[in-house]
């Protein structure tokens, strides 16, 4: 039986009329084929010392930046006097800002405003048999607000968490309670996230404390120190 009678696409193939056409045809196809290889297929990996996955998005931020914060807070107002001691409690607002420059991707330089209230606080005075001055400090007290200006820097970890530290000088009103210019420190720390190109939306935790002295007929002799902790909305731009 002959290969012809039964596979005649073969015996056509290798046949002397076809074979050296079919061939050269073959050769062609492949060389064409080889030549169209798309990129990816003769990738062999990213360079040596390059990590695998997409390449960085850019810088987190860079030249001018501003936030804003606002929010609640509690705050706990101290002064002791002659062994007498005052303590004002509440619930207040809080609210600040910070205005700097990118040094680095991940490091802002920055002025730091920020300032805290509570109406009506708790007041309690204890520690002392100096009724007279007890007296006097407690009719002096009242509303509490503190103002603390100074510069800082915030440092972010990736692109959303971050922690703000700030110094510089405070001011406090505790009622009628005569008062100088002292000083103060001011952390955040939390997380943001990008809403649209630039601009950012987040919150954080803020402890801010601030001491000054009290002045008038007890100049030099006390000091008045608030302890705030907030929770704050923060926005602003990078």
């Amino acid at each position: 039986m002959q290969a012809s009678h039964n596979f005649p696409a073969i015996s056509a193939l290798f046949s002397a009329r076809h074979g050296a056409r079919r061939l050269v045809l073959l050769a062609a196809l492949l060389g064409v084929f080889l030549g169209a290889t798309p990129a990816w297929a003769q990738w062999r990996g990213p360079p040596q010392g390059m990590p695998y996955g997409p390449g960085p998005a850019g810088p987190l931020h860079e030249g001018f930046w501003i936030r804003v914060n606002a929010g609640l807070a509690y705050a706990s107002t101290t002064e002791s006097v002659a062994g007498v001691e005052l303590d004002a409690t509440g619930l207040g607002y809080s609210f600040g800002a910070q205005i700097g420059a990118a040094v680095r991707p991940d490091i802002i330089l920055h002025f730091d405003l920020a300032a805290t209230g509570v109406r009506s606080p708790n007041l309690s005075i204890s520690g002392g048999s100096n009724y007279g001055l007890a007296t006097t400090l407690g009719d002096s007290a009242g509303d509490v607000s503190q103002v603390f200006f100074g510069a800082g820097a915030t440092k972010y970890f990736g692109d959303m968490f971050f922690f703000s530290a700030a110094l510089g000088g405070a001011a406090t009103q505790l009622g009628v309670t005569e008062t100088g210019l002292g000083y103060g420190v001011n952390l955040l720390a939390g997380m943001e996230g990008e809403i649209r190109r630039r601009s950012f939306l987040g919150g954080a935790l803020q402890l801010l404390f601030t001491t000054v002295p009290h002045t008038g007929d007890m100049s030099g002799e006390a000091w008045i120190h608030t302890l705030t902790f907030g929770f704050v909305l923060t926005s602003g731009y990078r």
